[in-house]
């Protein structure tokens, strides 16, 4: 049964390099046809690397040979261009080809190449495949260490990079390793995700491979029962998918459980029907055949010892034996001599059966070795794993606290950079508000300049109406005063003097008290900058700043228009103006 184990669940994962690196799949004549002209056309190394590459992955389910050979014209491409880009590709299907030509130590070196590829190119998805058919050819090789390792590696490269669809291969290898290590509930507990996974993508063919090693759970329990319900199962499946292989494999387990049920002839007639299924095997099997085919012969020659059928057995037993120790495996080598040393013993033929009890004895001594290797290596796996994750854990700690760290960093200079925001916003609108207060304070006092402008203004032309009466009055006096009484013409001369000379003064007096009231640094800045103006002009300069006009100033001052007009134009050149600027606009600014 040890070999059943190896057989079962090693073989059939290799067929998973051809999903991985997404490089095979159908050809027509037709596709084949315009590459090989595009080949032909093309100057450009790097795309001529690039068409051979493609060419030969496209290959490799329809002629091996010649992927290999479009693979070596690329890779000889590549190295003599040094172009680097394509160099991963063209070394996985190199060693594609190997696997299916059964030189798994030459395939695993290639292999190896083309991880170094996608590792500098930081291609996880391809990284996280090859490691996996690494890990399947060290199962194969019962290398079951190096096989966990690399499927621990895969498995913690597509978790960290959200690789889910590797993951459910992942399981159903682990699951292998430990059916080999004895680890029973935790490989059903690797299976169950598998199959989970699998179901998901609605994958038929793996479906049914997690089922048969479900089943060899079981039949390692004992449960035979059980064991049996998963392989037809699972021969269900590949009965449907006419997976030739995978039937060579269910059929050989569905022999192992009659066997061990006690039911030697049906146990033959199913590793008859496994051999047919190894002979139907084409290309399309990216895996060893060798392995299954020895595994069903020794199997096949112990059942026939087993019912006395010397002849038959001795002609399985020998192929069987021949194909597992030119081929190093084993497990199969070991039960192959086991069984031949037995044979020979019942044939009376001592010294044949001693041959064949060295080396029972010696691949025996070179098992346990083995075993005992392999326990220590995969206890150092799971170790080095845990220690993987424990530091994972640790690293994702610290990177969460940092990062909480820096959140905390950004939040408070979020809450700065608001507050400062607010701020600014505060004193924006209180400047705006000090603004809109300063405009409405200039406002007001304009409007109240304004205001006693024109209170000033109205108080002038009031005093001007009143001059003017005082004025007819004292010419109406005037014109009467020579028809007068003489003992009245003084009396009225009198009024009339009084008259002109009181009204000039408290008139000159009250407008100058108004107008230094409204304006009061308006003599100040003036006499200021023009130090020579006299009183008169300087009046003048006041009724201008009420913006009076000639005919009102030659009122008030009781002087003609063309006196205001020369007094004007004297002012003009002691301000130092032109006939073209505006005295009221000059006087604006005092």
């Amino acid at each position: 049964m040890h070999y059943q184990l190896k057989l079962l669940l090693k073989i059939s994962f290799l067929v998973l390099f051809l999903l991985i690196t997404g490089l095979s799949g159908s050809l027509s004549a037709q596709e084949t046809s315009i590459i090989k002209k595009q080949i032909s056309e093309t100057h450009n190394v790097e795309q001529k690397i690039a068409l051979l590459s493609k060419l030969a992955g496209r290959y490799i389910n329809v002629n091996p040979d010649s992927a290999m050979f479009y693979a070596n014209q690329a890779l000889f491409l590549a190295k003599s261009a040094e172009v680097e880009q394509y160099s991963g590709n063209i070394y996985g299907t190199l060693g594609d080809v190997l696997v299916m030509k059964d030189s798994l130590n030459l395939a695993e070196k290639y292999y190896d190449t083309a991880l170094n590829y996608f590792e500098k190119a930081d291609n996880f998805f391809k990284v996280a495949g090859v490691l996996t058919v690494l890990g399947n050819i060290n199962l194969v090789k019962d290398n079951t260490s190096h096989a966990l390792q690399y499927y621990l590696q895969a498995l913690h490269i597509s978790q960290e990079n959200n690789i889910t669809g590797r993951l459910p291969y992942l399981f159903l290898n682990i699951g292998t390793i430990n059916i080999n290590a004895n680890n029973i509930k935790e490989a059903q507990a690797y299976y169950a995700k598998a199959l989970q996974g699998f179901e998901k993508t609605h994958d038929s063919l793996n479906i049914g491979r997690t089922l048969s090693n479900l089943g060899l759970t079981y039949q390692k329990l004992n449960d035979y029962k059980q064991a049996n319900v998963y392989y037809k199962q699972a021969l269900s499946i590949f009965k449907r998918l006419n997976a030739y292989a995978d039937l060579a494999k269910i059929y050989f387990s569905l022999a192992v459980v009659e066997r061990l049920s006690g039911s030697y002839k049906k146990a033959i007639d199913y590793l008859k029907i496994s051999l047919q299924n190894i002979h139907k095997i084409d290309f399309n099997y990216a895996g060893p055949r060798i392995n299954i085919l020895a595994g069903v012969e020794v199997e096949l020659g112990a059942h026939y010892l087993a019912l006395g059928n010397y002849r038959a057995a001795k002609q399985h037993l020998k192929k069987g034996f021949q194909l597992a120790d030119k081929n190093g495996l084993l497990t199969i080598a070991r039960d192959g001599a086991e069984n031949l040393s037995l044979l020979y013993e019942k044939q009376g033929r001592f010294d044949s059966s001693l041959y064949y009890h060295k080396i029972l004895k010696e691949k025996s001594e070179l098992l346990i070795n083995e075993e005992n290797i392999k326990k220590l290596a995969n206890i150092e796996a799971h170790y080095k794993y845990d220690r993987l994750i424990e530091e994972q854990d640790r690293k994702r700690i610290a990177e969460a606290k940092a990062q909480r760290r820096k959140n905390i960093i950004y939040i408070v200079a979020i809450v700065i950079l608001v507050l400062v925001a607010l701020l600014l916003l505060l004193f924006l609108k209180l400047g705006r508000n000090k603004a809109a207060r300063s405009k409405l304070q200039k406002k007001n006092l304009q409007n109240e300049l304004e205001l006693r402008n024109k209170e000033l203004t109205t108080q002038v032309m009031t005093q001007l109406k009143k001059n003017e009466l005082i004025l007819e009055i004292s010419k109406k006096l005037e014109k009467t005063l020579s028809a007068a009484h003489p003992d009245n013409k003084p009396i009225i001369e009198r009024v009339i003097k009084e008259l002109d000379s009181d009204e000039s003064r408290e008139v000159w007096k009250e407008f100058e008290v108004r107008f230094q009231n409204v304006h009061s640094d308006f003599y100040k800045n003036l006499v200021k900058k023009y130090p020579d103006l006299t009183a008169n002009e300087l009046r003048l300069c006041a009724f201008l700043k009420l913006n009076l006009n000639t005919k009102e100033i030659s009122s008030i001052t009781h002087q003609s228009v063309n006196s205001i007009d020369v007094a004007r134009s004297r002012l003009r050149q002691k301000l130092g103006l032109s006939k073209e600027d505006n005295l009221t606009s000059f006087f604006a600014g005092f």
